[in-house]
């Protein structure tokens, strides 16, 4: 069924934002350049798409979880609610909206996957890209098919959320991030991996993989809007802001922490932003997670330990997660502060811009550096009672305690400097131009693992061990960086205000002025 076309313009419109043509195309023209530049010849043709499919997955997540966080918040909810249409028509618009800008994103990201493959096959000719057209033609379709297929799923997958905030159905939060989580997790594996089987990712098994994708994400959709137009679209109606649940009625222990540490200045701005993060995590289902979570991380310590290759793994991903999460979190944060319209209270505090951002990129950093520790504790628990049982398995120990104390530091220091790098994209908004560097920033900053793993740590080191020579050289590009890094910084801060006009309200306001105007010439 087709969705309802003024609601889907209406939906649409929070998509489209002035100068998004144009944006989005020098955008992706700079993201292929530096593809080219940086990847060159590294990747396999299949590899290289096969992450491309994982941003797709992270992309659709991103275009459906992120509304379905928000719509319980927004000024809008109980207008929107009151439109003289059926609850499903509703729905069924925002995911038409949503399905539609996730499509031509990540055409855009397949488009500049095979030209980067064209590009560094013509450049560099190497044997990773030795095939005929025809069979690149036949492997890029059927990636083109994959894309879609991922994006599908895990769109209409972020929209079930909405079924999930009240009663025993919260609990279903637990495995439903589990499931969120995995492209996350399996991006860093794929990367990182040297062996993966060629045969698995075959333009003949890749064209079997979407399709069985399409299949599912068509039934997924059925139940999706069955079940949320049913169930969560109720909640939604009932739902008043600052509504508590039962778990956290009397709970008023978070409270207490704010006051207690709020003695003033930078103090109270630091607690006043942690108190969010602490808000969450005492949340029944936030602490269920946790705990799942934590419990997985000793069980892989278990196993991890004895086998060499593996052993490192988990603490490597738990330590990119630590790092690539601030960079995206303080951006998500600012941006739905500007949609809820609390970012022009949050200005108006009486405190230097750059002492606001700083106090929340602060508690970014505590939040998931504490978390990371908890998984790492975890994880050393278990390769702890397996050591107990069967002995340290390898001889070079202190070799490998080095080489991992070696990468954390790299992890946290890159993501720190890049994370104030990040921090530039208020002043990005400033014009089309500048706005056309927001997505390869962004995007480049998912690829500091890979590059870490590359140019700072590579196999050789690994196997060598790491010297004198290389701490030194990482200190001092750090210090290089540093003040690059703060530049961009203050620049960020100082146009702090421009996210207010990156809201949907914003993009709305200016699609129907636009449409207007159309109309009457």
């Amino acid at each position: 069924m087709k969705p309802h076309m003024p609601l889907f313009k209406l939906e649409w419109s929070a998509y489209v934002q002035p100068g998004i043509v144009k944006t989005a195309a020098s955008a992706y023209a700079l993201l292929l350049a530096l593809a080219v530049v940086f990847l060159q010849n590294s990747l396999a043709p299949e590899k290289l798409l096969s992450l491309g499919a994982l941003i797709v997955c992270c992309l659709g997540t991103g275009f459906s979880l992120f509304p379905s966080l928000t719509i319980w918040e927004n000024p809008f909810r109980e207008w929107w609610l009151a439109m003289p249409h059926s609850r499903l028509e509703l729905l069924r618009a925002k995911m038409s909206a949503a399905y539609a800008a996730q499509a031509i994103a990540s055409f855009g990201l397949w488009t500049v996957s095979v030209l980067q493959i064209l590009g560094s096959r013509t450049l560099f000719g190497t044997p990773l890209t030795h095939a005929r057209g025809d069979e690149l033609l036949g492997m890029s379709l059927a990636y083109l098919a994959l894309f879609w297929a991922c994006g599908f799923v895990f769109t209409t997958f972020g929209f079930l959320l909405l079924g999930f905030f009240r009663g025993r159905r919260q609990w279903l939060t637990v495995p439903y991030f589990c499931i969120v989580m995995l492209p996350f997790g399996m991006f860093p594996l794929l990367a990182l991996s040297t062996d993966v089987a060629p045969q698995w990712f075959a333009a003949d098994r890749v064209a079997l993989y979407a399709g069985i994708g399409l299949l599912f994400g068509l039934l997924l959709k059925r139940a999706t809007i069955r079940f949320v137009s049913r169930r969560g679209m109720a909640d939604l109606a009932r739902y008043r802001s600052g509504m508590k649940s039962s778990s956290e009625r009397g709970d008023e222990s978070v409270k207490l922490r704010f006051r207690s540490g709020a003695s003033g200045g930078f103090r109270a701005l630091y607690a006043l932003e942690r108190s969010r993060f602490r808000h969450f995590a005492r949340l029944k289902t936030a602490r269920a997670v946790r705990y799942a979570l934590l419990a997985l991380a000793a069980v892989a310590g278990v196993f991890a330990f004895g086998e060499s290759e593996t052993m490192f793994v988990l603490p490597v991903m738990i330590l990119y997660f630590a790092g690539i999460g601030p960079l995206f979190m303080l951006a998500v944060m600012l941006q739905h502060d500007a949609g809820q319209r609390r970012l022009v209270w949050w200005l108006a505090m009486p405190y230097a811009r750059r002492t606001l951002l700083f106090s929340r990129m602060l508690a970014v950093w505590v939040t998931l550096l504490r978390g990371s520790g908890l998984a790492f504790a975890a994880f050393a628990l278990g390769a702890a009672a397996r050591w107990a049982v069967s002995g340290w398995p390898s001889d070079s120990w202190s070799r490998d305690a080095a080489t991992f104390a070696y990468l954390a530091f790299c992890c946290c220091a890159f993501s720190l400097l890049m994370t104030f790098v990040l921090a530039i994209g208020p002043f990005l908004y400033k014009n089309a131009w500048t706005s056309a560097l927001f997505l390869p920033l962004y995007g480049g900053a998912g690829f500091l693992p890979t590059a870490i793993n590359r140019w700072v740590l590579p196999a050789v080191a690994k196997e060598q061990g790491i010297g004198n020579s290389q701490w030194a050289a990482t200190i001092l590009a750090i210090a290089v960086c540093l003040p690059a890094a703060w530049g961009c910084f203050a620049l960020g801060a100082k146009w702090l205000h421009l996210h207010l006009f990156q809201t949907q309200e914003a993009g709305r306001r200016a699609f129907w002025s636009r449409d207007g105007k159309t109309r009457s010439g």
